[in-house]
This record gives C-alpha cells, structure tokens and sequence, in this order.
C-alpha cells in the first residue's frame, strides 16, 4: 500500500486530476457546434453522450475545450444580436418569387384561323427584393438591454396624463341634490355603500 504525505493509505487524496483521455478534434468542433445551439451542460453532456461531471471537468481542466464551448456560445450570441438589431431597423433581403404561370401555344391553319395545339404549366421564378419594416417590439427590446447599465436607461412605461378641455385642468361640480327626495336620497345612499362594499371584497 502506497502512503501519502499525511500517512493514510491513500496516495491520490487531495490531487487534481485532469480528464481521463485527451479528446480528439471532432469532439472539440462537437462541442463548439453544440455551444452555437445554446446548450447548457446538462444538455451538452447527453448531446456528447458523457456526464455533467465530465463536462464541467474538461472545462475545467482542458483549455481548448473551454474555448471551443465559449467561442460556440460567443457565435451564438451574436448572430442573435445581429438578427434582433437588423429586424429593429428594418432590412431587405434578395428573394425569389415562385408562381405557375400557364402556357398556351398556338399554330394557324391553312385557312389563317389560331389552332391550340399545347398547353401546359410552367414555373416562375422571378427575382425579388424583399423588404421588412422596422419593428417597434424589437427596438424596444433592444435599447432596453444595451441601454440597462447606462445612467438613464431606456425603459418601456408608458404615462398617461388625465386632462380637462383643451388641457386645462379637470373641472369639478358639486351635484345639487335639493330636487331629490328623502326616499331616492336613501336609495342612492344604500347603493353607495353596496357599490363600496363590492370594491372592497
């Protein structure tokens, strides 16, 4: 039996161990091409068939696995940026057009009369430019973000401002109730308190 510094029987306890086997360039480029799906490391370690101990050991312990697993989720990252930013300013795109279009073919008779003689359906594809407007979700979203560590961060409330006629301020009246009488006055009391009641609950 192999002694350790501290004299117990266990000559490894307390080293660092490293993965187990040097892993092969094709799991490096797995593994970057699993990170661009955003994948955490529950969901990388069963894509890769190996356990989340695994996993986190390699990113530990193996340098190019760690950036090949950053640079994946890097990649990722960005092109999203880049689709929200492109879709909150609007962008065009070329694009094909597909529509069948039916084709008829004539040839004349002796006598100068048009005679039928194929008719058939053929495809078109015609070049376009596709065009998509700015998106008002996705500038919101956008400056929300980029703009959450600034000193005045941009943010999506929206104030309404109760006013009276043409801005002025609200007008108040006081309800003459001289012309009521003593049973509708108590109708219309009964009424407050059950409209008061139901507010409450």
């Amino acid at each position: 039996m192999t002694r350790g510094k501290n004299g117990n029987g266990n000559g490894n306890k307390g080293k660092k161990r490293g993965p187990k086997a040097k892993i092969t360039e094709a799991r490096y480029e797995e593994a970057y091409r699993l990170s661009l799906l955003g994948l955490t490391n529950k969901e990388l370690a069963i894509a890769m068939g190996v356990s989340v101990a695994t996993i986190e050991n390699y990113l530990k312990n193996d340098p190019e696995f760690y950036a090949a697993v950053k640079r994946g989720k890097t990649d990722a990252d960005s092109k999203v940026a880049q689709s929200m930013f492109k879709r909150a300013i609007g962008y065009s795109h070329p694009d094909t057009y597909i529509t069948p279009n039916r084709v008829k073919v004539y040839t004349q008779d002796e006598n100068g009369k048009n005679v039928l003689v194929e008719e058939r359906t053929e495809v078109l594809q015609i070049p376009i430019i596709k065009h998509y407007p700015p998106d008002t979700s996705a500038m919101i979203f956008w400056l929300v973000n980029r703009t959450k560590q600034n000193e005045n961060p941009f943010t999506n409330n929206t104030r309404y401002e109760v006013t009276g006629k043409d801005g002025g301020p609200i007008e108040t009246k006081n309800l003459d109730l001289s012309d009521f009488t003593e049973a509708e006055l108590e109708l219309a009391a009964s009424l407050g308190k059950k409209l008061n009641g139901n507010a409450s609950k």
